[in-house]
């Protein structure tokens, strides 16, 4: 191989390397390197020309110069060695960039990184010079106001002062406006301030709160179903309070109503005897002063012993002188066995003068079945329901019971109480 030859294939790898340095000194400034660097990139690139140029004159044949003839005369290991010492630099270079390019933030992956998020974003500076804006605010802008930011204090004044338009619309009118987009989606723009060493700048985010959004109405929609049902129940509560005004004042008639029945026939009873005891009428006037009395407070004396109804009633057929005889298993602790046999013995005396009160109780597993009659002077046809009766009624059906009143001659009452 001749020298031209071999000048020729040095002359051309060179070429390729000092290439391969222009890009890595413009890289390692745009990167903002070291200065020192980007100097052994020069000097390495300065030295590939010099040899480059020795190239050129031995392939052209030109005279060389004295310092160059001196360089000829070094053995040939030493004509190599700059090309061999540069490929390896370019080598090592390359896959230091290549790795710093992966790991580490340059103008670029700042960029690309900004433009990834799903929030808009824009910074200016106090005179509205943008300094950043990523795509999906440059969008949002386009798609709402038909142009790019180019000015962000304008781009903020016209968020501030927009409304509607064929696209979207305002629905927030605070200091961070939200609009409602045709798509069904909602964004919220926010300005903030952004403190540096040197200046201060601006930035406005625009996010998309579409979910939240939509749970704000779905939020708003429960408060008004929550509302109608606090409304309800407040009917309901006022219905209750009414119906338990009404079920106290039921409850007190039926008490006066006992009471003043039990004077009443207690005065009849000893009026037909033809012997009137001084206890008889001890009791006559027990009798009209309790009555009397619970008129005068409004209340009557309530019970407070457990089975003192039944008690009482079995009391109260002796001071009638009623002979109350109970046969079968009778329920004495139910308050409405013991009041249907109570109100049957007050009708008995009172329109029968019936001085034998039988009652016959058939239990069954789910309910009483009792019946009662009397051995009354007087025949009864008909029986015409008052009050008593009719509110006794009521009460058997609330419990799904049924009355059944039998008036031939003899009254019976047959009741099915449940249990």
């Amino acid at each position: 191989m001749t020298l031209v030859e071999l000048a020729e294939i040095v002359a051309s790898v060179i070429v390729v390397l000092m290439a391969v340095l222009i890009v890595q000194i413009f890289v390692k400034w745009y990167r903002a390197r070291r200065a020192w660097s980007a100097f052994i990139n020069a000097a390495f690139f300065f030295a590939g020309f010099l040899e480059y140029r020795i190239c050129l004159e031995i392939i052209r044949g030109n005279e060389m110069s004295p310092y160059i003839n001196r360089f000829l005369e070094l053995p040939m290991d030493y004509f190599f060695l700059i090309p061999v010492i540069m490929a390896m630099y370019c080598i090592i270079s390359l896959v230091v960039e290549i790795r710093l390019a992966r790991t580490s933030i340059s103008r670029s992956s700042i960029f690309n990184a900004v433009n990834e998020v799903d929030c808009g974003m824009i910074y200016f500076d106090k005179t509205g010079r943008i300094i950043l804006t990523n795509r999906k605010m440059a969008a949002l802008s386009k798609r709402i106001f038909k142009y790019y930011p180019y000015n962000g204090n304008k781009f903020w004044e016209d968020i501030i002062s927009f409304e509607k338009n064929d696209v979207c619309k305002r629905i927030d009118f605070t200091q961070s406006p939200a609009f409602l987009f045709k798509d069904g989606t909602v964004w919220s723009f926010n300005r903030g301030l952004i403190k540096d060493t040197d200046c201060n700048y601006n930035e406005i985010l625009a996010k998309d709160v579409t979910v939240l959004y939509k749970q704000t109405l779905n939020a708003e929609k429960e408060n008004k179903r929550l509302s109608t049902l606090q409304k309800s129940l407040g009917r309901v509560l006022r219905s209750i309070s009414e119906t338990g005004n009404e079920e106290e004042l039921l409850n007190y008639k039926i008490r006066i109503h006992d009471e003043l029945g039990n004077a009443i026939l207690r005065t009849r009873k000893a009026l037909r005897s033809d012997d009137i005891s001084k206890e008889s009428v001890q009791n006559i006037v027990y009798g009209w002063a309790n009555t009397i009395g619970a008129f005068e407070k409004n209340l009557l004396e309530s019970k407070t012993n457990e089975g003192s109804g039944y008690k009482d009633l079995v009391s109260q057929a002796k001071s009638f002188n009623v002979n109350l005889v109970f046969k079968g298993n009778f329920p004495k602790d139910d308050a409405l066995a013991v009041r249907l046999v109570r109100e049957t013995m007050y009708n008995s005396i009172r329109h029968a003068y019936a001085d034998n009160i039988t009652v016959n109780t058939l239990e069954r597993p789910d309910s009483f079945h009792i019946q009662i009659s009397d051995d009354g002077k007087k025949k009864v046809n008909s029986i015409k329901e008052g009050g008593g009766l009719s509110s006794l009624r009521k009460a058997i059906e609330e419990r799904n019971g049924e009355l059944k009143i039998i008036a031939n001659g003899r009254v019976r009452i047959l009741a099915i109480l449940k249990k």
